[in-house]
């Protein structure tokens, strides 16, 4: 599986590099310093990981280091607004994953525009996302039986707790 992943992030590397090497606004000796990549993550997660790697090739191969720097929190915010205030000139880059794009549909008042703000440089991969409950708990195989479940959780439940509360009974206890 490591052998897989780092070749993934070989051929990833490698076109980032051509679509940052090809750039017409940027000068002809870029990169001429180190660039940071921002990880939206905290250390030691898949994405973070898989950053690491990504950098680790992009240094060989621009002959520049490529320094990793998490910036966790705010559903990724706050590294997007690290990048989003930097100088646009390549050496601050953000490595980051479909929650950037769900930022702008689920807040308004964010402190930068998540489409014009960034410039899209490359795919990195795509993973699949799984939902899984403990059957301890929760007698349901497959989705229409949990949102069944949810459904008489909310029923059942007492109504002098907050609605809140009604509506994850079933899921305190996965």
């Amino acid at each position: 599986m490591t052998h897989l992943l780092e070749r993934i992030a070989v051929a990833v590397a490698i076109g980032l590099a051509g679509a940052v090497l090809t750039a017409p606004a940027l000068a002809q000796d870029y990169p001429n310093r180190h660039i940071q990549l921002v990880i939206p993550y905290a250390a030691g997660g898949g994405t973070d990981v898989l950053a690491r790697i990504v950098a680790e090739h992009l240094s060989a191969i621009l002959g520049q280091r490529v320094v990793p720097e998490n910036r966790p929190g705010a559903g990724t915010a706050l590294a997007a607004g690290v990048v989003a205030r930097a100088a646009p000139n390549g050496y601050t880059l953000l490595f980051s994953t479909l929650a950037h794009s769900l930022n702008a549909t689920m807040s308004a008042s964010l402190p930068f525009d998540s489409v014009n703000d960034f410039e899209f440089v490359g795919k990195v991969g795509q993973v699949g996302l799984v939902l899984m409950t403990n059957p301890q708990y929760v007698k349901a195989n497959d989705l229409r039986e949990l949102v069944r479940a949810d459904a008489a959780s909310r029923a059942s439940s007492s109504s002098d707790r907050p609605a809140s509360a009604r509506r994850c009974t079933w899921a305190a206890n996965c």
